[in-house]
């Protein structure tokens, strides 16, 4: 529970009796799979557009040149997983977790998220620009470079995140508490920045934004 932003996040509901995989598994368009923990293994290639993931665990697996777009996943966890530059462009997510997993350059570009936890991830250059994000926890992860542009958020949590350089452009950053992360080079505007939660020694990250000049004194 986050007292300070008083909002919970949702955990995957996944039974325990799942169907075990560790070798190739076909991910085909408009398919539905579910009860499933797969693991170890490499999934390239894969024309899953529309594809609905109900209730599986994905474990130490690497996910290469595959098109997710519009997936619906619900009651999903990504543990120790390689999603570097997957398209999830248009998906809808729901109680969903990445856990020590590589998402560099994922595209969430359109997404629906609600109830998704980004722990220890490596997210350089990830994409959630026009998302619609609601109750999402970003912690200890490396987010340089990534885009947020015009994303909506609500009951958004960043805790000791890396941000620096990345693009908040258009989205509302009112009652976000940025005092944990990295945010140099951040890139915003004053109406977004307006109502963000940042530590007295950010100030200067702004400076150019709030059309000041700090200058220090000795």
């Amino acid at each position: 529970m986050n007292k300070k932003n008083n909002f919970k996040i949702i955990t995957p509901n996944i039974t325990e009796n799942l169907d075990n995989i560790s070798h190739d598994i076909s991910l085909r368009e408009d398919s539905l799979i579910e009860l499933k923990f797969i693991e170890n293994i490499t999934i390239e290639g894969q024309n899953a557009k529309k594809i609905c993931m109900k209730e599986i665990i994905f474990k130490n697996v690497v996910f290469k040149n595959n098109d997710f777009n519009s997936a619906d996943l619900t009651d999903v966890r990504f543990e120790k997983c390689d999603l570097s530059n997957a398209d999830f462009t248009n998906a809808i997510m729901c109680r969903v977790e990445f856990v020590n997993c590589k998402i560099t350059g994922i595209n969430l570009t359109e997404s629906g998220l609600r109830n998704v936890l980004f722990q220890n991830c490596i997210g350089k250059y990830s994409l959630f620009r026009f998302s619609k994000c609601t109750q999402l926890l970003f912690k200890d992860s490396m987010l340089i470079g990534s885009d947020f542009y015009k994303s909506t958020f609500s009951k958004i949590v960043f805790e000791n995140c890396n941000l620096m350089d990345s693009e908040m452009c258009e989205t509302k950053l009112n009652g976000i508490d940025l005092s944990t992360c990295e945010i140099d080079g951040i890139n915003i505007t004053l109406d977004s920045l307006k109502g963000c939660i940042i530590r007295p020694d950010q100030l200067m990250c702004f400076a150019s934004v709030l059309g000041v000049v700090i200058k220090e004194t000795y």
